[in-house]
């Protein structure tokens, strides 16, 4: 089964760019999918053999030998230091205030495997999300939610299917090796 990760939106085909760079054809990785939603990162994930835990407050997704499905708030949970290959937020995060998502990603940190990554897409200036009335991050934000980490940001822009124009940040942030 080949799940399409919404071929229309070409911010996902970044999230594609980006697995593909860092884990395509490696096995056995283990990622979290923060607030994963109905699940198509997750399963894209699982389909190249790789482990996910998926956790959302609505999860609906099954569990199975490579998904481990997780009914809950991301922010009530917690997982054993240096769980995970990577961390993901497909604008899961950008719903909620700043200084909670600050707080979780450096949470977040502890869970990832010294040179882990994380790959988070989040709202900015744009007609659709002050229209949406998602919380916008701004080249500041992304500095002060990643300290700790290395790698870079960019904005992105794209036409929703709705025609209307939605702007991102695509973060691919590193954990230092020393773990600091």
């Amino acid at each position: 089964m080949d799940v399409r990760l919404y071929t229309d939106n070409t911010v996902c085909h970044k999230f594609k760019d980006f697995y593909d760079e860092f884990y395509g054809g490696k096995t056995g990785l283990t990622f979290l999918d923060i607030g994963c939603g109905e699940g198509p990162f997750s399963k894209y994930i699982e389909e190249r053999k790789n482990r996910v835990v998926a956790v959302d407050i609505i999860n609906e997704l099954p569990c199975t030998e490579c998904l481990m499905s997780i009914r809950a708030d991301i922010f009530e949970v917690d997982f054993v230091p240096n769980s995970f290959d990577c961390v993901i937020d497909n604008c899961c995060l950008q719903l909620f205030p700043l200084d909670k998502v600050v707080e979780l990603i450096q949470k977040a940190k502890g869970w990832l495997k010294p040179g882990g990554r994380f790959y988070c897409k989040t709202a900015a200036e744009s007609p659709y999300y002050t229209r949406v009335k998602s919380r916008l991050s701004t080249e500041s934000n992304i500095k002060k939610m990643f300290n700790g980490f290395k790698g870079e940001y960019s904005l992105f822009t794209a036409r929703l299917m709705t025609g209307e124009i939605a702007s991102h940040y695509i973060v691919n942030m590193v954990k230092y090796k020393n773990g600091k």
